[in-house]
């Protein structure tokens, strides 16, 4: 923050917030300046919001606000299977995986679903790691030999789609 002779004014109070909501506020260090760290909250979602910085005065400033928009992306997302192995009519337990790509955080309460060739054989939400666990009863009627696992996330405002295989050995 500056004055209107561009002199820097230190430990001016700012507020911050987004789409009207507060975010909290920091205070200017000598050259004027202020930063607050932010994770943006999942409940603005992907798009253009608005920021705005205001300094409420005090007795030798003016009040001011200035805005800006700054545009939110859906993060990448990754999904991982485990691998199985059982025989027809066995039940057994299908597990696969979410996280975000740019720095693997799980994703916990996302909605899966898990495919065996391609047909839809149940869905279900992943746990604090980002772990989704489906039982499975083998079909009789599967063929002995490989099989294709596939779990999708279709994603959310915030995360994008995506999915991953893995490999249903009938014995």
């Amino acid at each position: 923050m500056r004055t209107s002779t561009n002199t820097p004014v230190a430990d001016a109070v700012l507020n911050f917030s987004v789409d009207g909501v507060v975010i909290g506020s920091a205070s200017t260090d000598s050259n004027g300046k202020a930063s607050l760290p932010y994770t943006v909250d999942e409940r603005f979602g992907a798009g253009k919001h608005k920021l705005v910085v205001a300094f409420a005065g005090d007795k030798n400033h003016s009040a001011t606000t200035k805005t800006a928009t700054f545009k939110v992306v859906a993060a990448q997302t990754q999904v991982a299977v485990t691998d199985a192995t059982a025989s027809r009519g066995a039940t057994i337990s299908l597990q696969g995986s979410i996280a975000r790509v740019t720095d693997g955080a799980p994703l916990a309460g996302r909605m899966v679903r898990f495919q065996i060739d391609g047909n839809t054989v149940g869905s279900t939400a992943t746990d604090a790691m980002g772990m989704a666990t489906l039982s499975y009863a083998v079909n009789e009627s599967l063929s002995l030999g490989s099989h294709k696992i596939r779990v999708l996330f279709d994603g959310e405002p915030l995360y994008s789609k995506s999915s991953g295989t893995g490999t249903l050995k009938v014995k």
